[in-house]
């Protein structure tokens, strides 16, 4: 799951109770896209119960600042995933506030 705030993105994989979240900035949008840049460290809830190790090695990673580019369509959107070969889709769900 992908929350959007009007700056940070947060991912949630309940399967494995993974939750991280980001800042971003909007760099510009057209009629079916948005472009961003996400900057800052990555936020990882619950430390204490992955590997060490690996952690350290995501953080190296988003370290780095990331543009991404989300496509809309209809109820849906997706991003680019690894070098983009690949897409992940997500569902579009109302507001909840």
């Amino acid at each position: 799951m992908l929350i959007f705030t009007r700056t940070k993105v947060f991912s949630h994989l309940p399967n494995r109770n993974w939750k991280t979240s980001r800042r971003y900035v909007v760099l510009g949008m057209d009629e079916t896209s948005v472009a961003i840049i996400k900057l800052g460290e990555l936020d990882i809830k619950n430390r204490r119960q992955y590997w060490q190790e690996g952690l350290r090695m995501i953080q190296a990673y988003f370290a780095k600042p990331e543009i991404q580019h989300i496509h809309f369509d209809k109820n849906h959107f997706w991003i680019s995933i690894g070098i983009g070969r690949n897409r992940e889709f997500f569902r579009k769900l109302k507001n909840r506030a």
